[in-house]
């Protein structure tokens, strides 16, 4: 360091502004952006060609602390312990560097070239721009950043409010950020982008000379200031506008509120700050999905957004579009913890979905929720409740292979035995899933507890004749083992051995007639024995 101040005049300076610039900026830096960023000085109003600086000259100044690789366009500190070393330095030879780069950026967006709108300028014509001024992609994606810094009242935040006061400048800006896309979303104001930054100070400054900012401009998703601040959890940027008075309830093209960006993104913070204002957002708005804050805070937490929520008064039952309440989507997520806050705060164990008809429990079930399947236990909820097939929670979870949760519900006391719309019962559903699973341990489990072997649904047909149906052995040998009457015929007075030569089995049919040859004999409605059946099939395989 000390051969660079031994420099003096334009070369020592020339050193810091570089050695800043690859120690404190925001990411790394190409040496075609350093060239363009300490070309740069006060007041400019156009770039000036001239002042790029040679790399030979830039080496030379730097004194041995940097590296450029023209071929890569790359440059570099020289050792990795430099930026350590620099850092140390900060407050004594680069002091306020953060004011520094934020007023290069501000300077280098504020070019007269860059007043006018891009927004008619193709995708191409946008990269041509960008290879001019490689610096632009940097300043716009950053300056607020450095202002955030924590940069002094003073000519920077002048700089600052004066571009976002430029709606051509601002517009060109935006089409020049890379780290964030806004591709979809035009009209954005100053204040938006001030938002995105969380620059209150800046803006705070601006009112205070009585510069005119509109708190509620919308940008063409209908989304205000507000929505921005609290999309990016800018908290103090939050607080500025709720004490200056801005709509709380303004609703963007998706329905949603400020407190909807907030709770959707995580912002416990956002969240706190807008529910602290006097003036409460209304918290039962409803987006175009029929979602209100607080169902997004039960499907995605945290938990603590949702007790703040339900302490600010959210309706707890409110349902969406599809009749899911927070509760059932805090279910789904498997939040437990929230499942019993929302219980806590009086949402209904048993509201029914608008559509299927189901009960918490009756989802739970078919999810595989056992943590809250056994919450649900606990609270009593009824076990044998039906919804609009006449299924109960034990069906649902047959039907979906919910081994463990089948034997919760059924140690708990549900009816094993309960039919549905159609009369098929549990087993009747377990012994149709093999034909999908190929595994009988739910209709083993059924039996264990008790299942009807025998029921029959209003076709007459027995959990025998399913399995029959179904051509599996394994199914067919664990319901003849346990009992299963082969005897029993369906409301056409065919036996199981009918329906097995029906379906062209061949196995079925020897198992069958190895426990009850006389099946041969039996004659349906129609006086056709299994032979006939299988004959006038064309089944020249029966036994």
């Amino acid at each position: 360091m000390d051969r660079i101040n031994g420099q003096g005049g334009y070369k020592r300076q020339l050193a810091i502004d570089a050695l800043i610039w690859l120690v404190f900026s925001m990411r790394t830096l190409s040496f075609s952006e350093i060239q363009h960023a300490l070309a740069v000085e006060p007041l400019d109003k156009l770039f000036h060609n001239g002042r790029l600086v040679a790399a030979e000259m830039l080496t030379a100044a730097c004194a041995g602390f940097v590296l450029v690789d023209l071929d890569a366009d790359v440059i570099r500190l020289a050792h990795y312990t430099a930026a350590e070393y620099l850092r140390e330095k900060r407050a004594s030879m680069f002091r306020d560097c953060q004011s520094k780069l934020a007023e290069q950026c501000l300077t280098y967006l504020s070019f007269d070239e860059f007043g006018e709108t891009t927004r008619g300028l193709d995708p191409r014509q946008m990269e041509q721009r960008n290879k001019a001024y490689p610096f632009l992609n940097y300043a716009a994606d950053h300056w607020g950043h450095h202002i955030a810094q924590g940069v002094k009242e003073g000519f920077v935040h002048k700089l600052a409010w004066e571009f976002l006061s430029n709606a051509g400048k601002v517009e060109s800006a935006r089409r020049a950020m890379t780290e964030i896309s806004f591709q979809h979303e035009t009209q954005i104001s100053g204040l938006h982008i001030a938002a995105y930054f969380g620059l209150d100070t800046v803006v705070k400054k601006a009112i205070s000379k009585n510069k005119a900012f509109p708190l509620n401009a919308k940008t063409s998703r209908d989304q205000t200031p507000l929505h921005w601040a609290a999309n990016f959890d800018q908290v103090k940027f939050i607080k500025l506008l709720v004490e200056k008075g801005v709509d709380l309830n303004e609703t963007d093209i998706e329905g949603k509120t400020a407190l909807h960006h907030a709770v959707m993104h995580g912002h416990l913070s956002a969240v706190e700050m807008l529910l602290s204002s006097v003036r409460l957002p209304n918290l039962d708005i409803t987006d175009c999905h029929g979602w209100t804050p607080l169902r997004w805070a039960a499907r995605y937490g945290p938990g603590k957004t949702v007790e703040l929520l339900l302490e600010n008064g959210a309706s707890v039952d409110a349902q969406d579009a599809n009749g899911w309440t927070a509760l059932r989507w805090a279910a789904y997520s498997g939040q437990k913890w929230i499942v019993e806050q929302l219980v806590q705060y009086g949402a209904s164990l048993e509201r029914r979905s608008a559509q299927e008809h189901w009960t918490l429990l009756h989802w739970a079930a078919r999810e595989g929720l056992d943590n809250i399947i056994q919450m649900l236990i606990e609270k009593g909820v009824p076990l044998d409740s039906v919804d609009g097939e006449g299924y109960t929670a034990l069906r649902g979870a047959i039907d979906y292979g919910r081994g463990k949760t089948a034997w919760l519900l059924m140690t708990a006391g549900a009816d094993v035995n309960m039919a549905d719309g159609k009369g098929n019962t549990p087993l009747h559903s377990a012994v149709n899933l093999y034909n999908k699973s190929q595994d009988n341990s739910l209709a083993w489990l059924l039996l264990e507890y008790r299942a009807n072997i025998n029921a029959r649904n209003k076709l007459g047909l027995t959990p025998l004749h399913i399995a029959a149906t179904v051509g599996y052995g394994s199914i067919l040998w664990l319901l003849l083992e346990k009992g299963a009457d082969t005897t029993k015929v369906d409301n056409n007075g065919r036996t199981p051995l009918h329906w097995a030569v029906t379906e062209w089995h061949q196995e079925i049919p020897k198992l069958l007639l190895a426990r009850a040859e006389n099946l041969l004999n039996v004659k349906d409605d129609q006086r056709q024995t299994a032979l006939h059946v299988a004959a006038s099939d064309g089944n020249l395989a029966m036994p």
